[in-house]
């Protein structure tokens, strides 16, 4: 028997010539080890220290009954086959040993070595069949534990996409129990979207026996939300009994939410590279047009500065100092406008390094503003200030600052109205907000820069065009300054022609 090696037998037979010839019998016909007891008490010395796959029973031994020995073989987990060998041939004996289970029958008599043999056989077959189905219930358990712990869904369908099984995944993962699904059509599950292409799948696994197929698609989970399955599809061919495809799928929600999210960070990232680079290349055309600006504006006083101490040397040079003051006025002019623009640079600078500072203390807005104002009508003797204030209004500001953003809007309104018009000059308040309002009658600001002439050397002039006299910083210290206070500056179309900057900033002094 080469599909059962190495059998163990125990011989039980008090004769011992007998027990030889039984010994002898089992060795020549079969692979066997044979160990023997001459008494029932030997006999279950060698059972308790050993396991035995066949044993041959005397009916009868000297300390009792092989019958005796039989009925004790079942109270074991995996008792052995028995062979009942007996001289005691009667119908009763061999009723009584098949009723106790015995494989066998054997009588001691000439057809012995036959009759064992035969039964030897017998044990044998039902040897192999008790191993076989050991070890198809040992691989079903197997199988069961695997598809049962599966981390994947095992779904097996039939030609018409009719779910026979399904694993108990499906309920962890879909929320289906099995026997939900089962029964019913694979693809009622299935996105709308998606099914066209599923049923190819499908189709096309079903006829490729032994063929893999892959797909994905998205299966609609108990409680409503869509989950996406990538699946593996196999025909199962010829073998119509447990159905024609089998699908292993896999929960691929969570990767395919990571994904989209990965997508959309990158688009994101993508969108901040673009606005950022548009952003730098926006600033570094500011910042050449800046230069071509500056370069201009600082080359002017600095001409007319060279020019004059040419004329101011000659002067000393013969001793004529009769066209000094003519000089001295011109001069002065262009010294001031350099140290203006040089102190605007630097101020800008201060910004950029977070030390642009405020000293703020309670002080009459109103008063600064008819400061300012007056400074203005000495510096413009030609230009009217119409100015609307109440007698006071005190705010917590750096007085300083204020005249400078004052400065500022004045200038810029002077600059960009006709020779001769008027400045007009509002200060109002609700009690909550003051409000300083700086009016021209110029040319006005295009709709789509009035928010932007607060960036920082932005100017609507076109560069090539340049006609003004300014480096654009100048309203753009006027915005940081506002902010600084916890104000606001804007520019408004003036009805009729015009600018109208309008500051905001909080009224009274501090509380308490």
């Amino acid at each position: 028997m080469d599909d059962v090696e190495a059998l163990r037998v125990l011989v039980v037979e008090d004769d011992t010539d007998l027990s030889r010839q039984i010994t002898k019998i089992l060795k020549r016909a079969f692979d066997v080890e044979v160990e023997t007891a001459d008494t029932c008490a030997g006999a279950r010395r060698l059972l308790a220290s050993r396991s035995f796959d066949v044993v041959t029973l005397d009916y009868m031994l000297p300390d009792g009954r092989g019958l005796e020995l039989l009925e004790e073989f079942f109270e074991k987990d995996t008792p052995p086959w028995a062979i009942m060998v007996t001289g005691h041939g009667d119908e009763e004996t061999a009723v009584r040993s098949f009723r106790e289970s015995a494989s066998g029958y054997v009588v001691k008599d000439a057809q012995m070595g036959l009759r064992l043999t035969e039964a030897m056989e017998k044990a044998l077959a039902e040897i192999r069949l008790s191993r076989a189905r050991r070890d198809l219930e040992s691989s079903e358990a197997r199988f069961r534990s695997l598809i049962e712990n599966a981390s994947d869904i095992i779904t097996v369908l039939d030609g018409d996409w009719t779910v026979l099984f399904a694993s108990p995944s499906a309920e962890r993962l879909l929320g289906y129990p099995p026997s939900k699904l089962e029964g019913s059509r694979f693809t009622d599950y299935i996105h709308p979207q998606d099914i066209p292409a599923l049923e190819d799948m499908l189709r096309e696994a079903s006829s490729s026996d032994g063929a893999t197929i892959m797909g994905e698609f998205r299966f609609r989970h108990r409680d409503g939300p869509w989950r996406y399955l990538e699946s593996l599809g196999r025909a199962l061919g010829a073998d119509r009994s447990v159905g024609a495809l089998v699908l292993n799928s896999r929960d691929m929600t969570r990767r395919r939410l990571v994904e989209s999210e990965l997508e959309e960070y990158r688009e994101h990232l993508e969108s901040l590279v673009e606005e950022r680079t548009a952003e730098l290349q926006e600033r570094a055309e500011q910042l050449a047009d800046f230069l071509t600006v500056a370069s201009h504006e600082l080359r002017h006083p600095l001409s007319v500065i060279k020019g004059y101490a040419t004329l101011l040397g000659a002067c000393v040079e013969k001793e004529d100092l009769s066209g000094v003051g003519d000089i001295a006025g011109p001069l002065n002019t262009a010294v001031n406008r350099l140290t203006g623009h040089v102190e605007e640079l630097m101020e800008a600078g201060l910004v950029e390094q977070g030390r642009f500072t405020f000293d703020r203390t309670v002080a009459d807005l109103v008063g600064v503003v008819y400061q300012t104002v007056g400074e203005m009508r000495l510096l413009a003797p030609d230009r009217e200030f119409p100015l609307r204030a109440p007698g006071s209004l005190e705010a917590v500001v750096d007085r300083a600052r204020f005249r400078q953003l004052m400065v500022i809007l004045l200038s810029n309104a002077l600059k960009f109205s006709p020779a001769g018009s008027a400045v007009e000059v509002c200060v109002s308040s609700d009690g909550s907000r003051v409000t300083v309002q700086v009016m021209d009658r110029g040319i006005g600001v295009p709709e789509e820069d009035l928010e932007r002439i607060f960036e920082r050397f932005y100017q609507v002039e076109d560069t090539l065009h340049h006609s003004s006299v300014g480096l654009g910083l100048g309203l753009y210290l006027a915005g940081v300054i506002c902010e600084a206070h916890g104000g606001s500056v804007r520019c408004l179309p003036r009805e009729g022609g015009g600018s109208v900057f309008e500051v905001e900033l909080p009224a009274g002094p501090p509380s308490g």
